[in-house]
C-alpha cells in the first residue's frame, strides 16, 4: 500500500507539507496482509511549468496496494464534475530511479516528474484564456491524483498522455477509497484537492544590447603630392616639354609628396538596448467558493515589456601605415611604366593608442529604469463560486515612460598625441571622430626617363604618376597624381647638295650643280638649320632625330651596285653618299628630290606628313628639299694608232721614226647627248724638240715632190679640225645610238681622224707664212729658214661644242687650274711635254731644206 502526504508549492519555492502530523495511528493496514507504512511526499512546480512528485516510500511487503499514476489540475476550487470546472488530466514518469535509504533500509526515494509540455498544451486545449492566465500571470491550482490498484506488482489500469486510460484508473477520493477494503481509507483525502502554485512562466529576462547596423567608416591621411615633368635635368632644362620635346628624349620628375599615408577605420555601429521593464499591478480578489465560503486573496502581478532604445557609436577597427615605396610614371610616350624607386623611409613618429570597450552593451555608459512596488490596485470579484480572472492588461505605454534616455561613449583613439575619437559620455549618440591625419613631405626627383624612341607625334595629356606606398605586410595603396602636358616632337631639317667631283668635270664653263654622266654624283643631307622657336629647337643640327633619308632622281643612278629607273625613292643610309650618274641619261637640268624622317614616323613613311625643309608643324614627321642639277657628259679614251700600234695617253707621245712615217689616226669618246648641229673641235700645236730637249712652237709643211715650188709643199699641218656627228663619228656595230637607233641625242659616241704623215717635212717657225718659204727656196735661204734634226711633238686639245657653245674640254686648261678636270693627265699622259703631246716624229739629223727651184707656179 502507498501512502501519499499532501504538499503544495507557492511561486519559485518548495512548500513541503507533513500530513496531518504522523496521524494517530501511522501504521495502516492492508487487506491481505494489511500493510501501514509513514512517508513525506513533496509536490511542486519548478518554474518552468514542470510539475515535480517526490516521495520517501516504504518498500511495498504486501500483494495488494494503491498507485498514484497521474494527476489531476484543475482551474478551480471545485470538484471535477462541478458546473464550468476547467481540467486537464496528465501522466507522470521517472524522472531519474529509485533510491534506497541510507539511513532505513525498508525506505526507498522515488522521483517523479510531469512534463510542462504536457501540461500547459493539455490546458491550452481546454482553455486559452486559462493558458495565458498561468504563463503570463501564475495562479493556484487544485490537484487530483489519478490512482490505480497494485496486486502482485501489477498495475490494475493504465494513463496515457492526453488524459484517456484503461482498467481500474481513480480520479475521486470516493472512487480509490472504494476500490478496496483499505485498511485507513481516510488517510487518501490528503492526495486530492492540494492547492498549488503554478509558476509565471513570462520572466524578467537580462537587459541586452543588439548591433541593427554597422558601417565601416575609413579616414586616410589627407594626400599631397605635386610633381612636373621637365625636359634634361632640373639644372639644364632642355626643352619646354609642353611646347615640343623629341621622343627619345630624357624627362625628369621633381616634386613633393607625402612620405606615409595613415589609415584609420572606424565602425560606426548602430545598437538597440532592450530593457526588460517590470510592470506590478496589484490585484485584489474576492469571491464566494464553491462551498459557500468567502474567499479573498491579494496577488501582485508582474507584467515585462521590451523597451527599446536606439544608440550609436564609433568603435575602433585598426590603424594602418603605409610607406612611400616608389613612384610610378606611365604614358603613352612609355613602353611600359616607368618606376622610381624611393630610399627607406622611416614612420617611427606615427605613433597610435587606442581604448575598446567591446561589445554593445558596454559602451552604454548610463540609462535609468524606474521601478515601483505597484503602479496599480485593482479589485475584481467573482461569480459562480469560482476565483476572479485576473485580465490580460496592456501597461506598455507606462513601460516606456520608466525608460530614461541612454547614455553612450565611442571607444578612444589617440593618433601622434592628438584625440581624434573621444570616449566622452554622450546622450544617444557618442561623439563624431575629430580626424585629421597628417604627414610629412619629401623632397622627390629622377632623371634620365627616356621617353620611347617610337612614341608618335602629338599631344599627350596622359601623363600620369602612380605613388605607390607599402606597408609592413607588403599590402599596398596607389595614388594616381596627373602630370603636365608633353608634347612629342621630333625635329628634322633637310637641305640638300647634289654635285660631282671637279675632277671628273671637264665643263668649259663649269658650276657647282654638275654632274658627269658615268662618274659618282655626291648628294649630302645637311642637317643644320632652323627649325621652331621654342627652347630645344631652333638652329642647329638635328642629324640625330634622322630615322630614314631617301633620295629621288629624276633620271636612271646606280647605288651600292644596283640601278635605280628615274623617279624611284631610293633609301640612303648616310648623310653624304655616292651615286653614279648613268650614261643613258640625257644632259640637261634636272631637279633632284630628298625627304628626311623623323625615326618616329618610320612606319608607312609614303603617307606621313612632311614639310619643306623642316617640320616645324608637329602634324609632320619629316622634312623634304630640293636640288638641281645639270648633267654634263665627258671627253674620253683618247687613243692614237701608227699601223698596228694604238696608244693611250700613258704611252704618249707615240714615237715615229725614219721610213714609219706614213699617217696616224687619233681616237676618242664622248658621252652625252650630241645632235647634228654639235661637233667636236681639235687644235693641234707643233713643237720643235732639238737635242738638248728645247721646245720651240713651230709649223709643219710636208713636201711631196720637186718639180715645181706649187708642188713641193703639200701644206701646212692643221691647226684646227672640226668633227662633226654625221660625218666623223664610228657608227660600225651599232656604236654610237641609242636602243639600236640612229637618232640625235647620242649617249656615247667614239671620234676618229687620220692625218698623213710625209716623209719629207719642212719644219719653220711657228707663223711661217708659205709665202715665206717660197720666197726663201727663191732666194735659196732655206738653211735659214727650217730647223733640222731632234723631234716634232704634236700636241692636242679637244674641245665639244653645243648650240654652237664650247661645252667640254679635253685638256680643260684654265679650269685645270681651279681643280677641275684634265682627262688628258687623268688618263696617264705625262707631263715632260705641253699636255696633248700625242705624237712625236723624229727627224734624223737632216732635214729638207735643199730644193731648187726648176720652174715656175
Amino acid at each position: 500500500m502507498e501512502l501519499v502526504c499532501k504538499t503544495k508549492k507557492y511561486s519559485k519555492s518548495y512548500l513541503k507539507l507533513l500530513i496531518a502530523g504522523l496521524f494517530f495511528l501511522m501504521i495502516f493496514f492492508n487487506v491481505n496482509p494489511m500493510v501501514a507504512k509513514a512517508s513525506e511526499d513533496e509536490l511542486y512546480f519548478d518554474e518552468d511549468g514542470s510539475l515535480y512528485f517526490n516521495t520517501r516510500d516504504k518498500k511495498a511487503s504486501g500483494s495488494v496496494r494503491y498507485k498514484t499514476i497521474g494527476w489531476i489540475i484543475k482551474r478551480y476550487d471545485m470538484p471535477i464534475d462541478a458546473p464550468e470546472q476547467q481540467y486537464v488530466i496528465v501522466t507522470k514518469q521517472n524522472y531519474k530511479p529509485d533510491e534506497p535509504d541510507p539511513n532505513n533500509s525498508k525506505y526507498i526515494y522515488c522521483y517523479f516528474k510531469s512534463d510542462k509540455t504536457e501540461i500547459l498544451n493539455a490546458v491550452m486545449s481546454v482553455s486559452k484564456e486559462w493558458h495565458t492566465i498561468l504563463t503570463g500571470y501564475g495562479d493556484d491550482v487544485y490537484i487530483d491524483s489519478v490512482m490505480t490498484v497494485v496486486e502482485d506488482g501489477e498495475d490494475k489500469g493504465t494513463l496515457y498522455v492526453g488524459g484517456s486510460y484503461e482498467g481500474e484508473v481513480y480520479l475521486t477520493y470516493e472512487g480509490i477509497s472504494g476500490a478496496r477494503d483499505w485498511a485507513s481509507p481516510e488517510s487518501l483525502e490528503a492526495h486530492f484537492n492540494m492547492k498549488i502554485a503554478f509558476p509565471q512562466i513570462v520572466k524578467k529576462w537580462e537587459s541586452y544590447a543588439e548591433i541593427v547596423d554597422k558601417e565601416d567608416v575609413y579616414f586616410n591621411t589627407s594626400q599631397y603630392s605635386s610633381f612636373m615633368l621637365g625636359a634634361g635635368s632640373d639644372r639644364n632644362q632642355t626643352f619646354d616639354v609642353g611646347k615640343g620635346i623629341p621622343s627619345g628624349e630624357s624627362l625628369f620628375i621633381k616634386g613633393r609628396a607625402d612620405r606615409t599615408q595613415s589609415i584609420l577605420k572606424l565602425t560606426y555601429v548602430h545598437a538597440r538596448l532592450h530593457e526588460c521593464v517590470e510592470v506590478p499591478v496589484t490585484y485584489i480578489l474576492q469571491w464566494k467558493d464553491y462551498y459557500g465560503v468567502e474567499q479573498q486573496d491579494t496577488r501582485v502581478v508582474y507584467r515585462y515589456y521590451d523597451v527599446t532604445r536606439d544608440f550609436y557609436y564609433y568603435e575602433f577597427g585598426e590603424m594602418d601605415v603605409y610607406t612611400l615605396s616608389n613612384i610610378q610614371v606611365n604614358s603613352n610616350i612609355f613602353d611600359g611604366d616607368q618606376t622610381i624607386d624611393i630610399p627607406a623611409i622611416s614612420v617611427d613618429d606615427v605613433t597610435w593608442s587606442y581604448v575598446s570597450y567591446g561589445q554593445a552593451k558596454n559602451h552604454i555608459a548610463d540609462c535609468s529604469v524606474n521601478t515601483a512596488d505597484s503602479i496599480d490596485t485593482i479589485a475584481l470579484k467573482g461569480s459562480n463560486g469560482k476565483k476572479p480572472v485576473i485580465p490580460d492588461a496592456n501597461y506598455s505605454t507606462i513601460a516606456n515612460t520608466l525608460v530614461g534616455n541612454v547614455y553612450v561613449r565611442n571607444d578612444s583613439v589617440n593618433v601622434n598625441g592628438v584625440t581624434v575619437l573621444s570616449d566622452d559620455v554622450q546622450m544617444q549618440q557618442g561623439s563624431k571622430p575629430n580626424v585629421v591625419l597628417t604627414s610629412s613631405d619629401t623632397d622627390l626627383y629622377e632623371d634620365d626617363i627616356k621617353i620611347t624612341r617610337s612614341t608618335l607625334i602629338g599631344e599627350y595629356n596622359d601623363c600620369q604618376m602612380e605613388l605607390v606606398y607599402k606597408n609592413k605586410s607588403g599590402k599596398t595603396l596607389t595614388y594616381k597624381d596627373e602630370l603636365n602636358l608633353v608634347t612629342i616632337h621630333t625635329p628634322v631639317y633637310c637641305d640638300i647638295k647634289a654635285y660631282s667631283d671637279k675632277s671628273v668635270n671637264q665643263a668649259v664653263t663649269p658650276t657647282i650643280d654638275d654632274v658627269v654622266l658615268g662618274e659618282s654624283m655626291t648628294i649630302t643631307f645637311n642637317d643644320f638649320g632652323m627649325h621652331r622657336d621654342i627652347k630645344g629647337y631652333g638652329l642647329g643640327s638635328y642629324a640625330k632625330y634622322v630615322g630614314m633619308r631617301q633620295i629621288c632622281c629624276p633620271f636612271a643612278v646606280e647605288y651600292k651596285g644596283v640601278r635605280y629607273e628615274a623617279d624611284t625613292w631610293i633609301n640612303v643610309d648616310k648623310y653624304n653618299i655616292k651615286l653614279r650618274v648613268c650614261e643613258d641619261n640625257a644632259e640637261g637640268i634636272y631637279t633632284i628630290y630628298a625627304r628626311t624622317q623623323a625615326y618616329n614616323g618610320l612606319e608607312d613613311m609614303a603617307h606621313k606628313p612632311i614639310e619643306e625643309n623642316a617640320n616645324m608643324n608637329i602634324e609632320n614627321y619629316g622634312a623634304w628639299d630640293t636640288t638641281e642639277v645639270r648633267i654634263i657628259g665627258k671627253l674620253h679614251n683618247l687613243q692614237i694608232q701608227n699601223g698596228d700600234n694604238v696608244y693611250g695617253p700613258a704611252q704618249m707621245p707615240m714615237e715615229i721614226i725614219g721610213e714609219d712615217r706614213d699617217s696616224y689616226e687619233l681616237s676618242f669618246e664622248t658621252v652625252g647627248d650630241m645632235s647634228e648641229s654639235d661637233y667636236v673641235e681639235i687644235k693641234y700645236t707643233y713643237y720643235h724638240e732639238d737635242k738638248d730637249g728645247i721646245l720651240t712652237p713651230v709649223d709643219v709643211y710636208g713636201v711631196e715632190g720637186r718639180n715645181y715650188i706649187d708642188g713641193v709643199i703639200a701644206g701646212k699641218f692643221v691647226d684646227k679640225e672640226v668633227l662633226t656627228y654625221s660625218v666623223d663619228i664610228n657608227k660600225e656595230n651599232g656604236e654610237g645610238s641609242v636602243d639600236g637607233s640612229d637618232d640625235y641625242n647620242m649617249h656615247k659616241l667614239k671620234w676618229t681622224t687620220k692625218h698623213q704623215l710625209y716623209n719629207e717635212l719642212l719644219i719653220v717657225s711657228k707663223g711661217t707664212s708659205i709665202e715665206e718659204i717660197k720666197e726663201a727656196v727663191v732666194k735659196d735661204r732655206m738653211g735659214d729658214l727650217c730647223l733640222r734634226g731632234g723631234s716634232i711633238i704634236v700636241c692636242t686639245d679637244i674641245t665639244s661644242y653645243k648650240d654652237g657653245v664650247p661645252h667640254l674640254s679635253y685638256i680643260n686648261e684654265e679650269n685645270a687650274k681651279k681643280g677641275y678636270c684634265n682627262m688628258w693627265l687623268k688618263e696617264g699622259g705625262t707631263a715632260g711635254y705641253p699636255w696633248g703631246a700625242v705624237l712625236k716624229i723624229g727627224l734624223g739629223d737632216y732635214t729638207y731644206y735643199d730644193y731648187e727651184i726648176s720652174g715656175t707656179h
